[in-house]
């Protein structure tokens, strides 16, 4: 028997019984140890008499074997049902004060326990079917469920491939409250630590045990490794919730992953099905307003490209109740990619993935360019690679310009910056008169720091590091020599995107239109791309003709 406080928190479960000392008998501790990520427990009296009617009927016939019974967890001995302020119409004066049994409903991810279709439909609850195997239920709610009010297959609870977040699915003529909301033909994510279920007349509290997040992941790689979960997470998606996460309108934020000057990345799921999608959270002031705007305004011309980031929605965290004149917006969009060019190599990927995904970032920028915009800092972080069978996208679009021109050397990063930039930098530094006289810059920066993460993506070895004491031009040099000796196809046209004279460098449009590239696959569309975004779990209605 576990005696546990749960991680310093006062369990308030229906089941949770407090001993002498302040020591709390937690139920949820018990159901860790057993491997159970989280159970359903009855919470008001119809729901404790029909668990209790349900416990009876499988104390009464052992030897019936049914799936649904090996996920019902019966306490050692009944308990007094203790009277509530209102009795339900269903029960009689005789019933609150009888002995039930209690206990509660057992989730896990462990192979013994999963439901036999648990890859299509998650957990099944309702009062069952006599006319489909074995009742046609994981969870049994009740033996009368017309007097419940429960239909034989009510409502699901599944896994999100794409995000492990755990969803209620509810589909159409039936209803579940979940926290007081009625879900009908939809789906919400189970986003708090304890949530209210009322199903007809039941009611019920799901509780996450607060299973450590490390066996929790261990269980759903297993699961994917033996394809009862297809696709792949990103690292950064908890899969249960934390007091870390943030909900924000449609949205759960988790914790961030990535870091910059300009703002923080982090990954989110949409609480309608569980969709993940990256969080990109920028400090608002009076002075960063309109950088912002420009910011949005520029993934909104932008989307719609397979290697562009799409923006889904704008969180604006303000509120006319306060006057502080600093808040936060969250930018949502797509892709949650799990690496970045940074985690490219031609050692470690391959040539033809290496091309696959230079080309795909290619078509990417110069579709940017098309549009009118420049990105001003390319640089392989803000270069997504989704997997080698996804696709390679350009992001965050923080430094971006509109104009065709521009002398403001400080957007970007040093270490990826053209020629002509660096040129406004020095001559800006020496403040002299020929700093009245330099040349703007134009579109082919991207050009040329594109060429420069090809370079590294295919010559540079892993962790090595250019030596500081050469001059950039002498680095240049360097580089020039060692692509003018390389046999790779590839070398050759990155010499022309690293020409350090910018009238020589070709244009993104004629980068694009070089033959060398892999062609692009024909599912390669925005409408795709439309697709991908809107998908949810698959979600098969679960027939009930009652």
């Amino acid at each position: 028997m576990d005696l546990s406080a749960d991680e310093g928190e006062t369990p308030r479960t229906p089941d949770t019984l407090v001993l002498d000392d302040n020591i709390y008998l937690s139920p949820a501790g018990r159901a860790r140890l057993e491997g159970d990520f989280a159970r359903l427990i009855p919470d008001n009296s119809p729901a404790k008499v029909a668990f209790s009617e349900l416990a009876a009927a499988i104390k009464a016939t052992p030897k019936v074997e049914r799936p649904w019974r090996h996920l019902i967890h019966i306490n050692e001995a009944q308990e007094t049902l203790e009277t509530e302020m209102e009795i339900s119409e269903v029960e009689s004066d005789d019933e609150e004060h009888r002995l039930i049994w209690t206990g509660h409903y057992r989730f896990s991810l462990t192979n013994s326990l999963l439901p036999q279709q648990f890859s299509r439909y998650g957990w099944i609850l309702g009062g069952g079917r006599k006319e489909l195997k074995d009742d046609g239920v994981d969870i049994m709610l009740t033996l009368t469920k017309a007097q419940h009010r429960v239909r034989g297959r009510h409502a699901r609870l599944a896994l999100n491939d794409k995000s492990n977040a755990l969803l209620l699915v509810v589909d159409p003529e039936k209803k579940v409250r979940l926290n007081g909301e009625p879900i009908q033909n939809e789906s919400r994510v189970i986003t708090a630590r304890r949530t209210r279920l009322e199903i007809g007349l039941l009611q019920y509290c799901f509780e996450y045990t607060g299973l450590s997040h490390i066996r929790y992941h261990d269980q759903l790689e297993k699961l994917r490794n033996s394809n009862v979960l297809q696709g792949t997470v990103h690292k950064a998606l908890e899969a249960t919730p934390t007091e870390k996460q943030i909900p924000m309108d449609n949205y759960i934020i988790h914790p961030p992953f990535a870091y910059g000057s300009y703002g923080v990345i982090s990954a989110c799921v949409r609480r309608t099905d569980g969709a993940p999608f990256a969080a990109k959270r920028v400090a608002r002031t009076a002075r960063s307003q309109s950088e912002i705007d420009f910011e949005i305004a520029m993934f909104t011309a932008v989307g719609g490209h397979p290697n562009t980031c799409e923006l889904i929605e704008v969180l604006d965290t303000k509120s006319l109740f306060t006057e502080s004149p600093y808040d936060e917006v969250y930018i949502i969009h797509t892709p949650l990619a799990e690496c970045s060019f940074e985690d490219l190599s031609l050692t470690t990927h391959g040539y033809e993935v290496c091309m696959k995904a230079l080309a795909e970032v290619i078509r990417g920028v110069e579709h940017i360019h098309h549009l009118g915009y420049t990105h001003r800092d390319i640089k392989p972080t803000n270069l997504l690679f989704c997997g080698q069978e996804g696709q390679a996208v350009v992001a965050d679009y923080g430094q971006g310009m509109k104009q065709e021109t521009s002398k403001d050397h400080k957007k970007g990063t040093i270490k990826y910056l053209a020629p002509e930039v660096l040129e406004l930098k020095r001559r800006d530094a020496l403040k002299t008169k020929e700093t009245e006289d330099s040349k703007p810059y134009g579109n082919k920066v991207d050009v040329w720091s594109l060429g420069l993460v090809g370079f590294e993506l295919f010559f540079r070895p892993r962790g090595a590091r250019e030596n500081p004491d050469l001059s950039t031009e002498k680095i240049h040099q360097l580089r020039m020599k060692y692509l003018r000796e390389s046999r790779l196809p590839v070398a050759p046209f990155l010499q022309r995107m690293l020409s350090w004279n910018v009238e020589s460098r070709p244009s993104m449009a004629e980068v694009a239109s070089w033959s060398i590239w892999p062609n692009p696959p024909p599912e390669h569309t925005i409408d795709s791309r439309k697709r991908l975004i809107n998908a949810t779990i698959s979600e098969p209605e679960v027939a009930d003709a009652e």
